[in-house]
């Protein structure tokens, strides 16, 4: 199973980010609905682990998400493959080699 996200799908999920959506279980429907088969643990832990997406901070390479979270000015979208409870992770090359 395979998502690609842009920016801005990436800073409506990160908009998830947060404990009154994720309390009152609104998460799960966004992601029924949005991104079927795909939870939110998939995405942001994901990313957030292998330093994708970063919280708090001030570093200027970095672009504003949502609730804290930023990414590098020079990613323009991310692919995630789920399979056999895995989930791999590209990120689009800005500057493609000629």
């Amino acid at each position: 199973m395979t998502l690609t996200l842009d920016i801005e799908e990436l800073r409506g999920i990160c908009n998830y980010a947060h404990w009154i959506p994720i309390i009152r279980g609104l998460h799960r429907e966004f992601f029924e609905t949005t991104y079927p088969g795909w939870e939110w643990n998939d995405i942001i832990p994901v990313l957030l682990n292998r330093r994708i997406v970063v919280p708090n901070s001030e570093d200027p390479t970095l672009m504003k998400l949502c609730q804290g979270l930023s990414i590098s000015c020079e990613i323009t979208s991310i692919t995630l493959v789920k399979s056999g409870g895995r989930i791999k992770v590209s990120v689009a090359d800005p500057h493609p080699s000629v």
